[in-house]
């Protein structure tokens, strides 16, 4: 945990809201959950931020700690057990008074360094516990009036209770932990309650305990236009074709596959910074001189491209040689571009046109790889004909040297969704979650819900979090 406070705080993925009450003298904070929610690991978290910090826990060390949490630098955290105090008898023959004058004495013993550090209290009941529960309110309120009276110090209290009413009403903070489901996955969230300073509104944050650490997620940010740095092409993974990010290779290998006919779903709503997900792909394989095609509803101007950022990373000759847009002509300008082709008629010139460049492409780059990107909508699935095209075209992907990704809208009819599912190779979902985080999840083969964020600020590369 060395470094300064403010390096603490960039490696932390915290509201900063919470972060700076975490360090102001006698604040109290509360995190509340079941267990299993991940109040602990969201304690730790706010703990690493602060120059010092003192864990109260029972039956915990600080070897144990560090076992459970290999994460945790352990050079500014003192770990204070219960169970060890008094002897070895512990609390359990004390009154309160006399247990909160135990732990400001065990505080106090920790020296100066440690005279202004964030105390977490992990857990309020098995601090409290064998004191008589007649009245739970008084038994709280007791506690935070001796409490106050001891200590000057920030404290974080953990408490695996839904509803502590006097607890919240008097914390600058409450943080509610919980575990939600979204298409049958698993979602944590944590609810900010209450903070002080800040409107008397519920906010919702997404977050995963991947690698064991409190990680909330991000907004999908947009690339850094101004310090765009140069295309660093992505190696094929073994059996496979790269997504262009490697830390999507990794954790997901199932969509570059060959010959794979892709469903994927996007919210209407997706920021567009979404593009980056469809960016990198692209941009990966112009850069190896593979072929790309695009068949959006929209033209040019789709959240499937993002033409001011993809322009940054690919020249004139990449895009007349290997990329091709298919699009709809709208009216009478003639357009010159040389990777746009208009067709006259959806219907009757979409997969005819597909066709024609794909032979033209497989010819001269020698049978290498074409992603193609195609946009379909339930105007699709009403049309008798554009439908029989559609199924035919996917049986041509599925036996072609062709990666295709057919978009659809979330909302789009159900029956065409489950028609195109069934024979697709994989089906998956872009989605927009609590706070504007971008969810990505595997529907066919099924995955965990996973965080989509920019890997780096200079190239539209990703990376994935699974949310566990």
């Amino acid at each position: 945990m060395r470094g300064t406070s403010e390096q603490k705080e960039k490696t932390a993925r915290l509201p900063s809201a919470i972060i700076r009450i975490a360090k102001e003298p006698g604040a109290r904070i509360l995190v509340k959950g079941s267990p299993g929610t991940g109040k602990t690991s969201l304690a730790l978290e706010i703990a690493s931020t602060v120059s010092k910090a003192i864990l109260v826990t029972r039956g915990w060390d600080a070897s144990g700690i560090k076992a459970r949490f290999p994460w945790l630098p352990m050079d500014d955290m003192a770990v204070l057990d219960v169970a060890s105090w008094l002897g070895g008898d512990g609390l359990d023959n004390t009154t309160l008074p006399e247990r909160v004058r135990v732990l400001g004495l065990q505080v106090s013993g920790l020296g100066t360094n440690f005279s202004e550090a964030l105390v977490v209290i992990d857990d309020v009941c098995a601090f409290l516990s064998g004191l008589p529960r007649g009245d739970l309110h008084e038994l709280h309120s007791s506690f935070l009036d001796v409490l106050s009276g001891t200590l000057r110090n920030p404290v974080l209290l953990i408490s695996p209770e839904e509803s502590s009413p006097v607890l919240e009403s008097r914390a600058d903070a409450v943080m509610a932990l919980h575990d939600d489901l979204l298409d049958g996955r698993v979602m944590r969230l944590l609810d900010i309650v209450k903070l002080r300073g800040a409107a008397r509104r519920s906010k919702r944050v997404p977050f995963t305990l991947a690698s064991g650490r409190f990680v909330a997620g991000m907004l999908l940010g947009r690339v850094d236009i101004a310090n765009a740095g140069r295309w660093i092409v992505s190696p094929d993974p073994p059996g496979n074709y790269s997504t262009g990010s490697e830390k999507v290779d990794l954790v997901y290998q199932e969509c570059f596959k060959l010959a794979s006919f892709n469903l994927m779903e996007i919210d209407p709503d997706l920021p567009f910074s979404a593009s980056n997900f469809f960016l990198s792909p692209i941009i990966n394989f112009l850069w190896q001189n593979r072929a790309v095609v695009l068949a959006p509803m929209t033209g040019i101007n789709t959240i499937l491209l993002g033409k001011n950022d993809f322009t940054l990373y690919v020249d004139a000759e990449m895009l007349a040689s290997n990329f091709r847009v298919l699009e709809e002509r709208t009216g009478t300008i003639t357009e010159c571009r040389p990777y746009l082709i208009q067709i006259e008629n959806r219907e009757r010139d979409l997969f005819k046109t597909f066709l024609e460049v794909y032979d033209s492409f497989m010819s001269k780059n020698k049978y290498s790889p074409l992603f193609s990107i195609i946009e379909l909508t339930s105007l699709d699935y009403r049309n008798d004909v554009m439908l029989k095209q559609i199924l035919n075209h996917a049986k041509f992907v599925k036996n072609a040297n062709i990666i295709e990704f057919a978009i659809v809208n979330s909302g789009v009819d159900p029956e065409f969704k489950a028609q195109l599912a069934s024979i697709a190779t994989s089906h998956t979902k872009l989605h927009n979650g609590e706070s504007g985080v971008t969810l990505f999840t595997g529907m066919q083969p099924r995955s965990p819900h996973f965080f989509v964020e920019l890997d780096v600020p200079t190239i539209p590369k990703i990376r994935i979090i699974p949310v566990v």
